[in-house]
């Protein structure tokens, strides 16, 4: 799903926990809860043990758009036809490129390479919101910290990067930052079901 806002995400998750509640009377103590994952959770099922730039272990290669560890995990700005759409493009470098068909576009879900835990799509083809709002990493070790709300703080993070993003974006470690009201193209949400 992509088109949605940080606070639609919320509602959805909202929605999906009343749905499965309903009906429960105090046996509702006992069942877990939809939200979206801390920024910490979704770097950690992405990563799923890895050290690396990307969740296979391997690192950044290549330039901003043509990254061949990169292509076997993800759509991005590399191998999703975005730069056809760009002016100036140099469509020599086409033979370079996966796909070469003239749509850019989101793909479909689970048609690149999973990672250790079986997670389709962590990196590329959309970004991911994370319940928690934009903050500087504290030096400080910490423990999955759901940071509380810097002081004016306006923005919510968004990982993983998009099919029209830069390799550096879709990187495990890549972070960016993004209004809750905001509807894109390339931005979507995964949840987590907690205790």
């Amino acid at each position: 799903v992509v088109g949605v806002s940080w606070e639609q995400a919320n509602a959805f998750c909202a929605w999906r926990t009343d749905y499965l509640l309903r009906g429960l009377g105090p046996q509702a103590k006992y069942v877990q809860r939809y939200r979206l994952p801390t920024e910490a959770e979704w770097e950690y099922a992405c990563r799923a043990g890895t050290q690396g730039d990307y969740y296979d272990g391997s690192s950044h290669t290549g330039t901003s758009y043509n990254d061949k560890n990169l292509s076997s995990l993800a759509w991005y700005g590399g191998n999703s036809s975005y730069l056809l759409q760009s002016p100036g493009y140099d469509v020599t470098a086409l033979a370079n490129r996966e796909d070469n068909s003239p749509q850019a576009y989101l793909r479909q879900v689970a048609t690149k390479r999973p990672n250790g835990l079986g997670l389709y799509d962590m990196l590329g083809n959309a970004w991911e919101w994370c319940q928690d709002f934009y903050n500087k990493y504290s030096p400080l070790e910490q423990t999955d910290p759901l940071c509380d709300i810097p002081k004016g703080a306006v923005r919510h993070i968004i990982r993983g990067g998009g099919w029209h993003s830069k390799a550096s974006s879709c990187t495990c470690h890549s972070r960016g930052r993004q209004i809750p009201e905001l509807r894109h193209f390339d931005l979507g949400f995964r949840i987590v079901l907690a205790k």
